[in-house]
This record gives structure tokens, C-alpha cells and sequence, in this order.
């Protein structure tokens, strides 16, 4: 059975006696011919394992799908961390920088937080009027000169530096030269600018800020005259600057996928904008705590406050959000200032207790116990407290 095809040729010739033959070509087709048989039942080997590998995979799916409607947001897992940052009164350097579960240290005691895919920008309020990024270690400056920073309007930066609720897309005005201010495009994942547009000197090109209203992936949204909404947009892509319309914008938020529209039916609501306010209005959305649910209740300036419904713009069905279990404080407001992701959101409430929700499910979670007394904790978004 060990013998080889050489020897059982040879055992042949020697039995059959002298015959003039070359072996030697015979013996390799005859090997190559064997080794081509034996790759051929190891193929049909492997294609038949394949073939059940594939069969098993295809059952689970179909398994785990079920018979009903698939409803399911198209990123299940948060793409964005949530950023926060810490302050203790009296102690140097200022702002500590939650990045997920890494800390940044910013050593700039007054900035303001703006969140991308890819990292959070902030601003400092020295002369130079800085914009930094940091992907959760040593942030770099990408910008300067930013329009109404300056250290007596630390606290009114809100809408000096604005991203995308989804993307990497950031911008501001810079103000190098005062008198024709440029808007930058940057972007986050390649850590370069994209664009930059000089403008005329608008007069909203004011001490706090220079005309941002909003920014999406492929736009931002501009006011030259400090109305009640954008009158320009900037198109990314094309590099162009051309005159809008708040209606524009209107549609435009009503079509995102990671907004809220306020109201008793999707048709008649009215979107709420970066800041959680209502676009036709000074309300500002918050989500009180009624037992166990947060109702979205609408507040004004006159602390008068409605209750209403909020409806999702990527499913337009209307929220049903339920404090964490065991979550006991009563008598607080929550506020949203992050998403996740298309279906997850985060929300600031009572002693500074942050929580996400899944807008598909109404579950909350909380994510970040407040701080200790004496430490202030500030989110993107939102204005330096005081």
C-alpha cells in the first residue's frame, strides 16, 4: 500500500522484461494526475462545509428577524460619546473634559463645548480668540480670531462655534480682519478646513457672535441681519454662499434625521433648532418629570409652561420617554443636549444628572450621576452658568 508509482513501474518493467520506455514522463503525469485527483475531493470538501456554514448563517438571521415590521434605527450603537465638562471653583487649571471614559484637560477656564463624530471643539477666550479639538487626548488649535470671543462674553459663546448634529462638519466666523469676516468649514475627521467665504460685515456680525443659526453636514445656515431666521446658506459641497429663507430651513429641520418637532400632530408642529427652541419662537423645549414618564413641556422667558408632544423626524413617531428605574428626584427639568446616534439622545436634568434615552423604546438610562458640591458641570451647547 506504501508503495510509490515510481517502484510499481519499475516491479512492471522488470517483470515484463527489457522495453525501451522514458519512465520518468510517465511517472510525473501519472503523480500530477493523482495530486490534481486528490485537490479535487478536497475542493468538493471544503464547498460542502461552506455551503452549511452558509445554511446555518441565513437561519439565524431569518431566525432572529422574526415575522414582523423591522423598525429599527439604522445605528443601534452610539457613534458619538458624550462630552462634558468639570469645573471646581478656586482650583487651576479650569475645565476638566469628559470624552467618554477619557479626560481631557483643557487648562482654559472659560470655554464653551461643541461635539462632532470624530471629537468636541471649544474656544477660549483669550485675544487670539482660539478653536480647539481633541479626540479624547492633547487638544490642537485649528482656528483663531473667532468672532465675539472675548473674556466679557465668555459666557454668551453658544453660537460662536457650531457643528452638525451628525458628521464631522464645524464652523465660525473668523475675524482677522474685523471689517470682512470669513466663515470657516472645518472638518473634524481630516482635521482641515474646507472652505472659507469671506462675507460683508453683517450687522449681526456683532460682540456675542456673527450670524451662525445652524450647521448640517453639507450646510450651514447664516443671518445678516439678526431676524428670526437665516437669510443665507452655504452650500459645502458646492463652496457656494447664496440668499435662503426660513422656510428653507424650516423643511430642512423637519427632514433631518436626528431632530424633534413639537406640536399635536407632525403635520402642524413646529421644529425645535439646535438650542432646543422652538424656530417660530423663544421656547425652549425641556422634558419634566411627571412619575415615571419625562413630558416634553415648552418654557418661555415668562416661565410660563404647556405641556406638548414631541415627534421624531426620522420615524415621525411621537416620543414616550421613562425616567431611569429607580430614578427618584422630583419636581426637575431635563434638557437635551446631545445625540448619539438617529435614536439615542442625552439629556442634562435635576443636580446635573445626565441621562440617554432611546426615542424607539421611551427607555432612559442614567449615564452620569451629577457631581459633587462645588463642581460645575457644563455640556455642549449650553452657555457657562452665571
Amino acid at each position: 500500500m506504501n508503495e510509490t508509482l515510481r517502484d510499481a513501474f519499475a516491479r512492471e518493467l522488470d517483470a515484463a522484461g527489457r522495453i525501451d520506455v522514458d519512465v520518468a514522463p510517465l511517472v510525473d503525469r501519472g503523480e500530477t494526475r493523482l495530486r490534481h485527483r486528490r485537490l479535487a475531493a478536497l475542493a468538493g470538501s471544503v464547498a460542502a462545509v461552506v455551503l452549511v456554514v452558509a445554511a446555518g448563517v441565513l437561519a439565524g438571521q431569518s431566525a432572529d428577524r422574526g415575522d414582523g415590521p423591522v423598525n429599527h434605527p439604522p445605528h443601534p450603537v452610539p457613534t458619538r460619546k458624550i462630552v462634558y465638562a468639570e469645573h471646581k471653583a478656586g482650583i487651576v487649571p479650569g475645565h476638566i473634559v469628559h470624552f467618554g471614559d477619557l479626560v481631557v484637560e483643557t487648562g482654559d477656564n472659560h470655554l464653551h463645548l461643541d461635539v462632532t463624530d470624530d471629537g468636541f471643539l471649544y474656544t477660549d477666550h483669550t485675544r487670539q480668540g482660539g478653536v480647539w479639538f481633541s479626540d479624547g487626548y492633547a487638544p490642537v488649535r485649528v482656528g483663531t480670531h473667532v468672532c465675539g470671543v472675548s473674556p466679557n462674553s465668555a459666557n454668551f459663546l453658544t453660537h460662536a462655534v457650531m457643528t452638525a448634529n451628525s458628521g464631522s462638519t464645524a464652523a465660525w466666523f473668523d475675524c482677522t480682519h474685523p471689517a470682512r469676516p470669513t466663515l470657516v468649514v472645518f472638518d473634524s475627521s481630516s482635521l482641515h478646513v474646507v472652505a472659507r467665504q469671506p462675507v460683508p460685515s453683517w450687522p449681526s456680525c456683532g460682540r456675542y457672535a456673527c450670524g451662525l443659526v445652524d450647521v448640517t453636514s453639507d450646510s450651514v445656515y447664516l443671518d445678516s441681519m439678526g431676524g428670526p431666521g437665516p437669510d443665507h446658506r452655504f452650500d459645502v459641497r458646492a463652496d457656494r454662499l447664496r440668499a435662503s429663507t426660513p422656510q428653507e430651513y424650516l423643511e430642512g429641520l423637519r427632514n433631518r434625521p436626528r431632530g424633534l418637532v413639537l406640536g399635536e400632530d407632525w403635520q402642524s408642529g413646529t421644529p425645535i433648532d439646535r438650542d432646543g427652541r422652538l424656530v417660530a419662537g423663544d421656547a425652549a423645549l425641556d422634558f419634566a418629570a411627571v412619575g415615571s414618564r419625562l413630558v416634553p413641556v415648552l418654557s418661555d422667558d415668562t416661565d410660563h409652561h404647556h405641556v406638548t408632544s414631541a415627534f421624531n423626524t426620522a420615524t415621525r413617531r411621537v416620543l414616550h420617554l421613562r425616567l431611569p428605574a429607580g430614578y427618584h428626584e422630583t419636581d426637575v427639568a431635563f434638557r437635551l443636549f446631545e445625540w448619539l446616534d438617529d435614536d439615542t439622545v442625552a439629556l442634562i436634568g435635576g443636580g446635573a444628572d445626565i441621562v440617554t434615552c432611546r426615542l424607539s423604546t421611551g427607555r432612559c438610562v442614567l449615564a452620569v450621576p451629577g457631581p459633587p458640591a462645588g463642581t460645575v458641570r457644563l455640556v455642549p451647547t449650553f452657555p457657562l452658568p452665571g
